[in-house]
């Protein structure tokens, strides 16, 4: 399981940066250090969570007229997926931010908090 999910945050992060001349093609162009923010937060697995559970309810994908075992298999690795991401990425992300320098650290907002 966690393998698969470090094996989805590398391919993620590739695509992109094989995908930034896309985005840089308009009006605002996006830095390195914001590409690596946009690939390491990802969609939190919304849309997989959502195509896990179809492949699971759906009965084409049985192999037997009984439902198969790889629709709650499908199911659970898209699972894990999504709890690593917000396990990991969640908790991780304002550390990024800062150390990246993206975000400026407001000193009234520190006073105040």
């Amino acid at each position: 399981m966690i393998a698969f999910y470090f094996l989805g945050r590398i391919s993620r992060v590739l695509m992109i940066y094989i995908l930034s001349c896309l985005f840089n093609k308009g009006n605002y162009r996006l830095s390195c250090k914001e590409l690596f923010v946009v690939g390491f937060g990802g969609l939190r697995g919304s849309i997989g969570i959502s195509l896990a559970v179809a492949f699971r309810r759906n009965e084409l994908f049985a192999l037997t007229g009984e439902k198969s075992r790889a629709g709650d298999l499908v199911l659970f690795f898209a699972s894990g997926h999504v709890f690593f991401n917000y396990l990991i990425d969640a908790s991780l992300m304002p550390y990024i931010i800062r150390k990246l320098g993206i975000v400026k650290r407001n000193p009234a907002r520190d006073g105040i908090f």
